[in-house]
């Protein structure tokens, strides 16, 4: 199966571990990340504000409206994105702008995990 630009491929096991589904999607982002704070592909600047992506509005757009778990797998899969358009850059600095930020102490705990 050809994947399409833009599209995700997941990958689904049955409880019984016997049943593996797969199916394509296009990404999802936080209702919170409507607006103009976009990342510019594939310099990964922001479209409304010109900082590197994600910026302090995004950083604080999710550190507000999302739980920290799901900020922190949405910021993984974002720099996972990065990676493939910014092949030369460095991974520590990639991980320094896209995941360093959600384990500081401002940074939401949940506790019902």
């Amino acid at each position: 199966m050809q994947r399409r630009p833009g599209r995700r491929r997941c990958i689904a096991a049955a409880e019984d571990g016997d049943t593996v589904t797969t199916t394509e999607h296009e990404p999802v982002e936080p209702a919170s990340l409507t607006g103009v704070h976009q990342p510019a592909r594939p310099s990964w600047d922001c479209l409304g504000c010109g900082e590197s992506w994600p910026c302090q509005q995004v950083r604080s757009d999710l550190l507000s409206g999302t739980d920290s778990f799901s900020m922190s797998i949405y910021a993984a899969v974002m720099m996972h994105e990065a990676i493939g358009d910014l092949p030369k850059a460095d991974p520590a600095a990639l991980w320094e702008r896209f995941l360093a930020w959600t384990r500081t102490p401002d940074a939401r705990v949940d506790s019902a995990c």
